[in-house]
């Protein structure tokens, strides 16, 4: 539990910086008034391993979250072509130094090279706003179990485990967050996101082990120490709740109301599925999921309609 959670993927720093890389390749590749050369192609070699080790950092955490199967093999498969394409661009490259011809191939290659990278964009895009999806679903949902648990006075090893659980947890909504502070290119409500997982850091450090205190005790009643924690766990709620809101204002309406309508078909399959099990605890969960999602769902919808509405007054008016 010590360690650093809001910790830097390395060599991703800079907000909005895969944008901003991403942005640089495909102009350079689709400038086709500057020549490709040597120098030219490492520049675009350079900015294709950044993109690419972005892309690897999403398909890595996406193999720690479950359900998220498909998008480390699609990610995977996205850096693959980038990297095939370079290097059939760089023969073709080498190549058109001896034969003229071969500029249409250099030509025909650059394009390859650029249509990949649009893929590449598209699926961590979609990759990302999947996980925010899965993550943020239940975010309060760990440590609540855990600070039920511990008031139950259940056995030390349930408690150590719902406590890796919520690290494990943790630990994915921060990398989330970072990731996508890098994909966006509006500074306020980068540093939002920030600020809301330095102090988060600081919580996650004091909200463990004051949980683990409320556990029952024939000598106290523990009023002082439920209180400390039903502080810290306000604060928690209300640092998680922000980290969301301005998640959500960073993400494309029309793309999260896609691909939440997938999660919710998968919910209900779930769900129905195990319609006749006895574990009421996990079909509680998966109507939670249903719910929240559509809730969300309903809200970017009428955003999506507000926006229309105005955009469309403002033609109106314009005429």
């Amino acid at each position: 539990m010590q360690s650093n959670k809001n910790e830097k993927v390395p060599g991703f720093v800079e907000p909005g910086s895969f944008i901003k890389k991403m942005d640089q390749i495909l102009d350079t590749l689709h400038n086709h008034h500057q020549p490709m050369n040597e120098i030219l192609f490492a520049e675009v070699q350079a900015s294709a391993e950044y993109i690419v080790q972005f892309a690897l950092s999403i398909a890595k955490l996406s193999s720690t979250m479950e359900g998220c199967e498909n998008i480390n093999s699609e990610v995977m498969s996205a850096c693959r072509n980038i990297v095939s394409e370079l290097e059939s661009l760089k023969i073709s490259l080498v190549r058109s130094h001896d034969n003229q011809n071969c500029y249409s191939e250099v030509k025909l290659g650059r394009e390859v090279v650029g249509d990949f990278v649009e893929i590449l964009e598209q699926t961590v895009n979609s990759a990302l706003l999947s996980m925010i999806i899965k993550a943020y679903t239940l975010v309060h949902l760990p440590l609540d179990k855990l600070i039920l648990s511990v008031n139950l006075g259940q056995d030390d090893d349930v408690v150590e485990k719902l406590v890796q659980e919520f690290d494990k947890n943790t630990d994915v909504v921060f990398q989330i967050a970072h990731l996508s502070t890098l994909c966006c290119t509006d500074k306020k409500r980068s540093q939002a996101i920030n600020s809301a997982l330095n102090f988060m850091e600081t919580l996650e450090k004091e909200i463990v082990p004051a949980s683990l205190r409320i556990r029952p005790n024939v000598n106290s009643d523990r009023v002082e120490e439920k209180n400390h924690l039903r502080c810290l766990r306000q604060l928690w709620k209300f640092e998680v709740e922000s980290l969301e809101e301005s998640l959500m204002g960073i993400v494309d309406p029309t793309a999260f109301c896609l691909l939440a309508e997938r999660e919710i078909t998968s919910c209900s399959k779930v769900l129905k599925n195990s319609a006749y099990t006895q574990n009421s605890m996990f079909l509680r969960e998966e109507l939670m999921k249903i719910s929240k999602i559509s809730k969300s769902v309903v809200d970017f919808a009428w955003k999506i309609e507000l926006d229309k509405q105005k955009n469309g007054t403002f033609s109106e008016d314009n005429q």
